[in-house]
């Protein structure tokens, strides 16, 4: 009788598992893009081939 009902909690882990997972990422990924919109960030300045860009520009 043990054995049944483990299994059955088993069982509704993995039905339940990917549901809640889903959930949770679908909110932390709103919160993620409130809290990214909101956030005061500088553009960066990239370096090509390991040179920075000098006074004229990025090189081409």
């Amino acid at each position: 009788m043990a054995s049944a009902t483990t299994n059955m909690l088993r069982d509704l882990g993995f039905v339940l598992g990917p549901v809640v997972g889903a959930v949770a990422l679908g909110d932390a990924g709103s919160a993620f893009a409130t809290h990214l919109a909101g956030a005061d960030l500088r553009p960066v300045r990239r370096r090509r081939h390991g040179r920075s860009p000098g006074p004229e520009g990025p090189s081409p």
